[in-house]
Parts: C-alpha cells; structure tokens; sequence
C-alpha cells in the first residue's frame, strides 16, 4: 500500500560564501529519492544562493537538457523545492508549520545545512501554474519528437 504522507524533506547545504554545495530531496517517511536525490546539483553547484532563488525555469533549461517530460516536471519540482528552502533561509518566506515549505533544522559548520519539509501539492501546483508541463513548448523547443507530437 503506497504511504498517504507524500511531503517530501530537502536537505540543502551551501558554504561559507552562500554558494550550493550539494542538496537531496526526498520522500520524508521512507528516504527514497524524488526522481534523481540530487538531480540538478552538477548543473547547480557553486551558484550563489541568490542567483539560484532568481532563476526562472528557461534559464534552467538551458543549462539542464531534459529528455522526457516527466524528466522535466522533476527538474522543476527540484529547482522550486531548492528555491523554496532558500525563500525560507534568506528571510523571503516564513517557514512555519502552516506553510508549504517548512523549516526542519539549521545546522552551521564547515557548510551551512538547511532542512526544510515540502508540502508536495502546493510545489506540483507552482509547476502547473508556471505552464512548464507542456504548456509553454520549452520542451517541444528542445526535442524534435516532442515537436511532432503537438
């Protein structure tokens, strides 16, 4: 029987010069990956954290080549969790209990370790909204077959 409890945890790290050092987004309860656990971190790493929350879906794309579009809901659903813990770090959003992102924990050390919890919904919701899902064509632009298709 599949878990009713989808919210899913980001585990965010970035270091002493608010630069990404690394993340993984997973399914709270059981710890398994959403999609790839750190999907975007190659394309991602090093870029500061505010740079990163500024970053709209097509500039992501243009780093990041997506093959299908489940690859490309799950590009987005990490970009937009990512960008939802930093909303939370940097102030621009709350992060209480009765929020859609969450804050579990904040760890400092050698890196800054920020944990939040995802209200799964609301994120599947923002990339809905944002027409990434076959709405816009980002994808078709990309793959010729896709192109087809429409």
């Amino acid at each position: 029987m599949p878990c009713e409890d989808v919210t899913e945890s980001l585990q965010l790290r970035l270091d002493h010069d608010d630069r990404l050092a690394g993340y993984r987004l997973l399914k709270r309860t059981c710890g398994r990956a959403v999609g790839e656990e750190s999907l975007l971190a190659t394309v991602l790493a090093g870029m500061n954290a505010e740079d990163l929350l500024a970053m709209q879906p097509e500039a992501l794309f243009d780093r990041y080549e997506v093959d299908s579009e489940e690859e490309e809901f799950l590009a987005l659903k990490h970009l937009l969790a990512l960008q939802g813990a930093l909303a939370v770090l940097l102030g621009r959003a709350d992060g209480g209990p009765a929020d859609a992102v969450r804050m579990a924990a904040v760890r400092y050390g050698e890196e800054l370790e920020l944990e939040v919890d995802i209200v799964v919904e609301v994120l599947t919701e923002k990339i809905k909204s944002c027409g990434k899902c076959s709405g816009c064509g980002v994808l078709r632009k990309k793959l010729p077959a896709v192109a087809a298709l429409a």
